[in-house]
């Protein structure tokens, strides 16, 4: 195996070691979530994070964005600038915001207004500033290349999450989820900066407005695609909050969850991704080896993806109470959305490496308007399934739009590949959502894999890799138990 795979696969390994572990106890939380929070309260706490998740990004001007793009691979001298630079101007910055958050306050309580940003205003506040501590804590450790305390800092988040959960969500409901929110931030953040010595990085004398300028040169640029990210996956919300409710906000947001396990653990991927790009961009087998695992990626995602989707009935009766039960047929365009969110990330570690973040912005533009046009007709028209048809066309139209705009740094092979594997998914999806027969749906998905395997050459080496490692899997966790 050559160098450059080595790499990419060993940043993996220890990515997903922690990111999978995230995944197992966020999933193993949701029985207890469904069991704490009504559907209006579930869909409540969709609502905060929805909007502390929008405001992070625009006050903090994206600055965590750029904490892994400009430290990595300099001289410790510069690694002090840009770190201690980003932290002291972001932390005044939110200072302000704080101060605007009173006056907003002040004025609404005056004019009688409320709504549920009003009501957990502080709350908001609070997921903001923890937040940008733990992201830009995380970004800059992984700049120093410290993959390790970079998993295991996902990996204590998540356990902290899960004890403050059951510490306060039982008791205080809403309040007790966001408060178990911050408190797993502070935790992680606190994990991340003890473990990767960061004290050492921080020095008064460092800090540096030009610094901070040559941080936000290319991190504001990212601040409109971050609002046009939000507008793609989470301006259904608000839209769905009005026309049908908050139950129905909980209904989607449950939903949501499932296809977010896809998205959020190939981030993880993503990252290690992200590093062997840099590292091989400038090299003569670049197109070569970005196709490769392009392929791969996909593959292995769209199989995940349908294995999801095909027994998302089952998995909803096991790990959620009754009322939450119907919102099993929004899963499969939910996980297909989710797919083309992967692909599109792919793409863009293309336009990161080459410092043009422009190309981020003008994606995310179509994704937006398709986001906002679509929410805006098929909500009150269709339901929560206009949400969930948005949401998977809005990435479509982010994907293909990356696509055309890296054509001008790499090129593209096999696109009949891709487009076989979207109509299988596509099928698979149509029949679980009518067909209650985990049987046959599983029959069906099987058949089809079959299928897709035997195409060529590459996806039946991909396709025994795959069920090599869970065997290996198996063998080691499960077998010689017995």
């Amino acid at each position: 195996m050559q160098t450059k795979y080595k790499t990419l696969a060993k940043n993996t390994i220890w990515l997903v070691l922690g990111g999978s572990a995230t995944k197992l106890v966020t999933v193993f939380m949701l029985p207890f979530y469904t069991h704490w929070l009504s559907v209006a309260d579930f869909g409540t706490t969709d609502m905060i994070t929805v909007y502390a998740t929008l405001l992070t990004s625009v006050a903090t001007l994206c600055i965590a964005e750029a904490m892994f793009i400009f430290p990595k691979n300099t001289d410790i001298i510069k690694q002090k600038k840009y770190y201690s630079s980003g932290l002291f101007f972001t932390l005044c910055i939110l200072g302000i915001l704080a101060l605007i958050f009173h006056g907003v306050k002040v004025f609404v309580i005056y004019r009688s207004i409320d709504n549920i940003f009003i009501s957990y205003c502080w709350y908001i506040y609070g997921l903001i500033f923890t937040q940008f501590l733990q992201l830009i804590t995380q970004q800059f450790v992984l700049a120093l290349g410290a993959i390790r305390v970079y998993s295991f800092t996902s990996f204590v988040y998540v356990i902290s999450l899960a004890i403050y959960s059951f510490i306060f969500i039982s008791k205080y409901k809403v309040d007790g989820y966001v408060i178990s929110m911050i408190a797993a931030n502070i935790t992680a953040t606190l994990y991340a900066f003890i473990c990767s010595k960061l004290f050492k990085y921080i020095e008064i004398t460092k800090i540096s407005w030009k610094t901070y300028r040559e941080l936000t040169k290319y991190s504001i640029p990212l601040i409109p695609n971050s609002i046009m990210w939000w507008l793609v996956a989470s301006f259904n919300r608000p839209m769905i909050e009005t026309s049908l409710g908050l139950e129905a906000v909980g209904l989607f947001a449950i939903a949501s969850r499932f296809p977010s396990v896809v998205t959020m653990v190939f981030q993880f991927f993503s990252q290690s991704w992200t590093i062997s790009v840099f590292e091989e961009y400038n090299k003569s087998e670049f197109n070569i080896f970005f196709n490769k695992i392009m392929k791969s990626s996909v593959l292995i995602l769209s199989i995940v993806a349908s294995l999801l989707s095909i027994t998302s009935r089952e998995l909803l009766q096991l790990i959620t109470t009754p009322n939450y039960y119907s919102s099993f047929k929004y899963i499969p365009l939910l996980a297909l959305g989710a797919i083309f969110n992967a692909i599109a990330a792919m793409i863009g570690s293309i336009f990161g490496v080459n410092k043009e973040s422009k190309y981020f912005f003008y994606s995310s533009i179509y994704g937006a308007i398709t986001s906002i046009v679509l929410n805006y007709f098929l909500i009150p028209l269709i339901g929560i399934w206009g949400a969930t048809l948005s949401f998977a066309l809005s990435f479509m139209a982010i994907m293909i739009s990356r696509v055309i705009y890296s054509k001008k740094y790499i090129s593209f092979d096999s696109l009949h590949f891709y487009l076989l594997m979207l109509f299988m998914y596509l099928l698979l999806s149509i029949e679980v959502v009518f067909i209650d027969n985990l049987l046959f749906n599983m029959s069906i998905y099987f058949l089809l894999l079959i299928i897709l395997l035997s195409l060529n050459k590459q996806n039946r080496i991909i396709g025994v890799n795959f069920c090599n490692v869970i065997k290996m899997i198996l063998w080691n966790k499960i077998i010689k138990k017995f």
